[in-house]
């Protein structure tokens, strides 16, 4: 057998990516887009080091809108489940094209070209989550738009995507996420700290004094802005899409007799590890609670103020049962895009423990609306590594896993 002919040119990706691999500080671009559907965050990170001994300094943030004809069509995506074939081929390339715009855009603000660029990490548009609590072990899946291919070839940069599909084959609910970084990163020798990551839906994580991995408490509390933004989005005609600044629930009365009603979703009732999105509080479950306020008489504003009531009691509830019994909440620490709705935050603060402090992700130096994409640029980071990046204690998985399939 003849053998190969060496060639000139640059090295073969795999040799790339080990090369990465050891070289201190990585420029890594963190992409998300939450369940509200707003737009991609993009964050570019510096990162030196792996796992506990990691240093970070973020360099630059971009919130990058979506064109109103994508989002309207991932939302009559989310309210019918259904759509052909061809539509969904072309709404992987579209989210992937709007992820890349928003990256780029990241790029250049911290002053780089995409080329000097070394890593990126895209959790991508979820459009379906199916996790094993709901579904089955036989039929979990997930599945978050945004072509990583497309990413690499603009990017110019290898793509660290799909990061919770590996969790799920494990056993796992594949969500939340953000716990492996909070424990990088918000764990204290002596305080007690509860994260609340505010998107369309509450993530909660708890990190007792000194937590090891394995004594992290982390999951979805229920709704935080999701029931909220379908709610105004309904009473507006679709003018509006979220309550801004809290002032619609600020102007209305809780009805605590429609507060009940809703807590009484089964999903309040199941033990952690646990997680919920869309197809449990999207706009089906918004438009029974508009069908209901309507009929006990209730205005805009007092829905608005209970469907807001509802994301603090679940959150408080799920406190109370599921996280004191761990441990102390000496402090809790608030970030994502319901950190600006100030009703919001006011009824969670009345909802914690007694001498709990309550502060933005500001004063720790994760900005409360870059904090998502730095999350998805350090989980990219330890998948390079090879660092396992979640928490079975976390999502349920059966050990371990280093999340996240690479494109070089």
């Amino acid at each position: 057998m003849p053998r190969p002919r060496k060639t000139k040119g640059p090295a073969p990706e795999g040799l790339r990516l080990v090369e990465l691999a050891g070289k201190d500080p990585r420029r890594v671009l963190g992409l998300t887009s939450g369940t509200s559907v707003d737009g991609v965050d993009a964050a570019l990170v510096e990162i030196a080091g792996c796992g506990r001994g990691l240093r970070w300094a973020l360099r630059a943030f971009v919130q990058r809108p979506y064109p109103e004809d994508l989002r309207a069509d991932i939302f009559e995506l989310f309210e019918t489940g259904q759509a052909r074939l061809s539509a969904l081929v072309e709404l992987e390339a579209r989210v992937g094209a709007e992820f890349a715009e928003a990256g780029l855009a990241a790029v250049r603000r911290a002053g780089l070209s995409a080329g000097e660029l070394d890593l990126a990490g895209s959790n991508g548009q979820t459009i379906w989550h199916s996790p094993p609590s709901v579904v089955g072990p036989e039929l979990a899946g997930t599945w978050q738009a945004g072509s990583a291919a497309i990413l690499a070839e603009r990017l110019g940069a290898p793509v660290v995507h799909d990061f919770r599909a590996r969790d799920i084959a494990a056993g796992g609910e594949g969500a939340p996420l953000a716990p492996y970084v909070n424990w990088l990163m918000l764990t204290d020798e002596k305080v007690g700290r509860l994260v609340l990551s505010l998107g369309g839906i509450a993530s909660l994580t708890y990190l007792p004094p000194a937590a090891a991995p394995e004594q992290v408490l982390a999951f979805h509390a229920g709704p935080a802005s999701m029931v909220v933004d379908e709610a105004v989005r309904a009473l507006t005609g679709g003018r509006e899409h979220y309550d801004a600044g809290g002032r619609m629930a600020a102007a209305g009365r809780v009805s605590p007799e429609l507060l009940q009603d809703l807590m009484r979703h089964p999903f309040f009732r199941r033990r952690p590890p646990r997680s919920t999105g869309r197809h449990e509080f999207g706009a089906r479950f918004a438009v029974n609670a508009l069908g209901k306020a309507r009929r006990l008489g209730l205005s805009g504003e007092d829905l608005v103020a209970t469907v807001t009531a509802l994301s603090a009691q679940a959150i408080g509830d799920a406190v109370r049962e599921h996280v004191l019994p761990a441990g102390p909440v000496d402090e809790v620490v608030v970030s994502g895009g319901g950190a600006h709705n100030a009703a919001l935050v006011e009824m969670i603060r009345r909802g914690m423990p007694r001498g709990a402090s309550v502060q933005l992700s500001n004063e720790f130096g994760l900005p409360v609306d870059a904090k998502e994409a730095l999350c998805v640029a350090v989980l990219a980071n330890e998948t390079l590594c090879g660092h396992p990046n979640n928490l079975p204690s976390a999502t349920g998985a059966r050990h371990p896993v280093i999340m996240g399939s690479i494109v070089p």
